[in-house]
């Protein structure tokens, strides 16, 4: 969360939010659906994958690079499915 709040204040984050570079947005969709993987993981809970799920496949409608998201978090998964 400390990085997080460090990027919201970083001038250049900030400059870049009011253009239309998608650097911004796909950032923070790609963190709120890490941060929402991990408490699916932590908590076992399905609504917590049902919306890493969502920002996962937001932060790909954002840039195409986002579908490194949804890969980890299947290699996540199935390494503590086995555990």
């Amino acid at each position: 969360m400390l990085g997080t709040a460090t990027l919201g204040v970083n001038p250049i984050f900030f400059m870049l939010g009011f253009t239309f570079m998608t650097d911004v947005p796909f950032l923070a969709l790609m963190v709120w659906a890490s941060f929402a993987m991990v408490r699916a993981v932590c908590t076992k809970r399905t609504p917590w994958l049902v919306a890493a799920t969502i920002l996962a496949c937001l932060a790909i409608g954002v840039r195409l690079v986002g579908m490194a998201i949804p890969v980890a978090m299947a290699v996540v998964l199935l390494w503590h499915a086995e555990g």
